[in-house]
């Protein structure tokens, strides 16, 4: 599902990509690279609060959870 959204990202459909973003989060919230790209694909839909939501949501996700001595 990952690849499609990347497709259609990459063809400009931002709102397929975002459907699809949509769908894979909806099955799996904690899908950072959907994340990344529901971001993306918001973003280039002028939906700023939803980007951002996103993006903060992704960032989370990317902090790490143990420490390195």
């Amino acid at each position: 599902f990952l690849a499609a959204g990347s497709l259609y990202l990459g063809v400009g459909d931002f709102e397929r990509a975002y459907r699809w973003y949509e769908q894979i989060l909806e099955s799996n919230p904690y899908q950072r690279e959907a994340l990344d790209g529901l971001a993306e694909a918001a973003g280039d839909l002028g939906r700023t609060e939803v980007a951002a939501q996103a993006r903060a949501r992704a960032d989370l996700l990317a902090w790490p959870c143990s420490l390195e001595p």
